[in-house]
């Protein structure tokens, strides 16, 4: 999928509160079956009454098969470090983000050990840079120092990688595991009513900008490669 397209996905997910799975979106290939899908996507949220309930679904039945866990022992406010200790934490997360098609952040270093870090990088690359100033000259050495400094932070993040097992900020429980899937503005997006004419005249209006094509050339027929260039 072109950049164009993927851009294109991510506004309409945001715009009508919807997920474009992966194995649907190279089936849309022109507008009109973009719009079908958006209408029964939409439907099928709305009949379910809470537009994070199939998140939470999904995710608690990852936590079922990849932690043993007992349906009845996952709620929205069950604290996710009570079910997921250490051991397993970077499994079954590595899981969710699948499950999740990678909109769902990454475990990262405890006790704000990844700033720390990255701050003493930064200060061993000014120290040593400054330090052969007047073997090489400034400008040989901000350019060594800079590329000492990227290998080092490369190298930091490649070792400290195992040791990740905090849960990303504002992610304790299993609820914000399933609320952080969700694209931006998906809830407030999908409880907003909207016709039927409407969906297709804001779903126009997004190809046409994003694809920088006229609002005319955007029919349900038109093909988003063959048509409309997208690329």
């Amino acid at each position: 999928m072109g950049l164009e397209l993927v851009e294109l996905v991510i506004e309409v997910e945001e715009t009508f509160g919807i997920i474009v799975s992966d194995e649907a979106a190279p089936q849309l290939q022109t507008v009109g079956q973009f719009y079908s899908y958006i209408l029964e996507c939409r439907r099928q949220t709305q009949q379910h009454g809470c537009p994070t309930g199939h998140v939470f679904r999904d995710a608690r039945r990852v936590l079922t098969e990849t932690a043993s866990l007992p349906r009845q022992a996952i709620r929205p406010s069950t604290e996710l470090k009570t079910i997921l200790p250490p051991r397993i934490r970077r499994r079954v997360w590595k899981r969710l983000q699948q499950e999740a098609q990678g909109r769902l952040r990454g475990l990262r270093l405890p006790f704000r050990l990844g700033p720390v870090l990255a701050g003493g990088c930064l200060v061993a690359g000014v120290v040593g840079a400054a330090m052969i100033v007047p073997l090489v000259g400034f400008a040989h050495a901000m350019v060594l120092g800079g590329t000492a400094l990227v290998a080092m932070l490369l190298v930091t993040f490649l070792v400290t990688r195992p040791f990740a097992i905090a849960f990303p900020h504002g992610v304790a429980t299993v609820g914000d595991a399933a609320r952080a899937t969700l694209p931006l503005g998906y809830e407030v997006a999908v409880k907003q009513q909207m016709t039927d004419e409407e969906v297709w005249e804001k779903l126009q209006k997004i190809v046409a900008d994003t694809l920088g094509v006229k609002v005319e050339k955007v029919t349900p027929s038109a093909r988003f490669v063959e048509d409309l260039g997208a690329g």
